[in-house]
């Protein structure tokens, strides 16, 4: 799951590992594909990040709709890739976007 941001520091910790937020897009965050990649821009904060192609993946689950878990299942019957390992790497990649601006933790 590359990433490439503007370089800006981003921490919010390990949000995900306090309850289970529901994940969504900010709204300030627009996003073009370019090939098998996607390139986000959130406009407010000028915050530029660039995904490769399970980055995508896991953003176009989360612009449907699915939970954290409903991601990993997904991604887990479309990889070959230890389940473990998927779910510490997925909820990384999330804790950067959190950290990032580019999507919300909403807890119920």
């Amino acid at each position: 799951m590359r990433t490439k941001d503007d370089g800006s520091q981003g921490s919010a910790g390990n949000i995900l590992d306090v309850g289970s937020p529901r994940i969504s897009v900010n709204e300030s965050v627009v996003y073009a594909e370019l090939g098998d990649e996607l390139v986000l821009l959130n406009v407010e904060t000028g915050v530029y990040f660039g995904l490769d192609g399970i980055g995508t993946r896991i953003w176009t689950l989360l612009a449907e709709g699915l939970s954290i878990e409903g991601i990993i299942d997904r991604l887990l019957a479309e990889y070959d890739v230890q389940a473990e390992q998927l779910r510490s790497d997925a909820r990384a990649f999330l804790n950067t976007l959190i950290a990032k601006g580019l999507v919300r933790a909403v807890y119920a």
